[in-house]
């Protein structure tokens, strides 16, 4: 009776490694530096929750219905309103802050420099957070909460008297003697510019990439997608800079010759149905999802070659850590000058 001679696996074949090999095994990346994986998982699990239905649906028909020009009465809509509220608020503020809060030139100078520096910082981590961990839809829908509450309480800082200093007499602005701001009075006007640099932090990164996956879909494949995207930017460039004129003239008319209260209130309507109407189109909307952060692999393999700068390359190469699902490179004697580097911070 002929018998099947079973195939002996990598496992038992492989030789038994030595001590030093055994080491260089145990110590690989993904034991010793797991904690660094704590950020990821936690943004994954947010963003997870607010994708249901995105770019990885297995159904590949309903995958074609999301995205394309549906979605950009949605899309340039929320973005439209949001910039001409925000258009309307900003441009004028100079002349709020000097007549409604009797500050000086130079203190506004510097509180918008200060604004305007953050946001744009911040702007950094928003792309950062949109394109890694949460989605750029979950991005867009944070920023816009955000700039909500903060032109809201902008608002208030002229409706609720309270929340201002007195208005200055001519008298007073003569003999230099107006009333500044308090502290909660200031704590409440920089609370509403917060607001609003945190969303301009997060939309400003996130949108024009968005309104390109509407049409990209996973990527550019056809003449007709390539051709949709041109006309998607042409379309919103447009439109931003029509509502840059409207702001820049309908809105600061109302506020300067009509009053601060109806240009203020008309800026914060404009903003809660720019977030109405992007949670309209939601479902809709074609969201990638993010593959996490390259930088967590890169702290990985820095501090896995500090940490293993002392041991020996073993013989048998297949005991050298790749990550998962990762193609194999092959082993380089090249930058084994940084290796001199490391040992020099010993």
């Amino acid at each position: 009776m002929n018998t099947v001679k079973r195939q002996p696996v990598d496992d038992e074949i492989r030789p038994t490694p030595t001590t030093s090999e055994s080491t260089y095994a145990e110590s690989s990346p993904n034991r010793d530096f797991s904690g660094l994986l704590w950020f990821d998982i936690t943004m994954m699990t947010v963003q997870s929750i607010f994708t249901s239905g995105d770019g990885e649906d297995k159904n590949s028909s309903k995958k074609r219905t999301k995205g394309g020009w549906k979605t950009m009465p949605f899309l340039l809509g929320h973005e439209s309103l949001e910039r001409l509220a925000l258009g309307g608020l900003l441009a004028n503020e100079v002349v709020y802050l000097k007549t409604k809060y009797n500050m000086e030139i130079v203190t506004i100078v510097n509180l918008e420099n200060i604004i305007s520096g953050t946001t744009n910082l911040a702007t950094l981590g928003g792309a950062f957070l949109a394109d890694a961990y949460i989605g750029r839809f979950l991005a867009l829908l944070i920023g816009a909460f955000s700039n909500l509450i903060g032109t809201i309480l902008w608002t208030l800082t002229d409706l609720i008297p309270r929340v201002r200093p007195p208005k200055c007499s001519e008298v007073q602005a003569k003999l230099r003697e107006c009333i500044s701001a308090s502290r909660v009075q200031m704590f409440f006007l920089v609370m509403a510019m917060v607001f609003m640099s945190i969303g301009s932090a997060t939309i400003r990164p996130a949108a024009t990439p968005f309104g390109a996956d509407q049409f990209e879909r996973g990527g550019i494949k056809t003449v007709e997608q390539k051709k949709d995207l041109q006309s998607f930017f042409n379309w919103y460039f447009f439109s931003m800079s029509l509502v840059s004129v409207v702001a820049s003239t309908v809105i600061v008319y109302i506020q300067s010759n009509v009053s601060w209260t109806l240009g203020f209130g008309i800026c914060a309507i404009l903003m809660l149905i720019s977030l109405v109407g992007f949670l309209i189109g939601a479902p809709l909307f074609y969201r990638e999802t993010p593959q996490g952060s390259p930088y967590t692999g890169i702290a990985q393999v820095i501090m896995a070659a500090f940490r293993k700068r002392k041991l020996s390359l073993p013989s048998d190469l297949t005991l050298l850590y790749y990550g998962q699902n990762s193609p194999k490179i092959s082993i380089t004697s090249r930058f084994r000058y940084l290796l001199f580097i490391l040992s020099l911070s010993v």
